[in-house]
């Protein structure tokens, strides 16, 4: 029935949250270095580094949970990334635009929508961490101070290094598991299950070739029919 369907639908439905939530516990923590580092180089105020910290480290888990309770885990957690682009907007005004963190910061969650969602999840994202952005910028009284300092340089490096390399690597891996999976499928449309032999389908598609190798080349095909007794059985 219905239910059933769904109860056997759900695991699938939790993958793509589960490679979300990896990389967010990784962005979190790392986009937190140069933010905590501008932050203790302005001055900020205590408040400021425990809200990063509970950013860093307990929203990944709220995230998580909120996918895992959900009824469609997958919408749930495209609402979870926009989330993350508001965080992220809010961190760059209260940075006071520090060039280097915001290009990092912005630059990591551009690529992480793209690769989520495409280009339809990249401009939600934008807009709302640029609407975030602004009203944060405007509460703080539009503090603007771009230099990047040499610590604050330093601590954007594993956010600049590590975190694209990780991404890459989960793209690599589901780049590999969908042709895995293709060719499995592609092999499932060519046999016969009760057998396990090439059925009419992988017939067809060989003979089509062998014309197609005559047509172009002159090459040789031969046809060779067998008929076997009791096959079946």
């Amino acid at each position: 029935d219905r239910d059933d369907l769904h109860h056997r639908a759900r695991p699938a439905a939790q993958l793509f949250p589960s490679r979300i939530r990896r990389m967010r516990i990784l962005g979190a923590a790392l986009c937190a270095l140069p933010i905590a580092s501008v932050l203790a180089e302005r001055e900020a105020p205590v408040w400021l580094s425990v809200a990063l910290a509970l950013n860093a480290v307990l929203w990944p888990q709220l995230a998580w949970m909120r996918s895992q309770r959900a009824h469609d885990p997958v919408a749930t957690e495209y609402r979870n990334l926009l989330i993350d682009a508001m965080a992220g907007g809010l961190w760059i005004a209260a940075i006071a635009v520090n060039l280097l963190p915001t290009v990092a910061i912005a630059s990591v969650l551009a690529s992480d929508r793209m690769a989520a969602g495409g280009w339809r999840l990249f401009w939600r994202a934008a807009m709302v961490s640029a609407i975030a952005f602004l009203a944060g910028w405007a509460l703080a009284g539009y503090p603007f101070a771009p230099q990047t300092s040499t610590r604050a340089l330093l601590a954007c490096v594993p956010l600049m290094v590590g975190y694209p390399i990780a991404l890459s690597l989960v793209t690599y891996r589901l780049g590999r598991t969908i042709a895995r999976q293709n060719r499995e499928l592609e092999r499932s449309n060519r046999t016969d299950s009760g057998s396990d032999l090439p059925n009419r389908r992988h017939f067809d598609i060989r003979v089509r070739d062998a014309l197609s190798r005559f047509d172009r080349h002159g090459d040789p095909a031969t046809l060779l029919m067998i008929d076997i007794d009791a096959f079946k059985s």
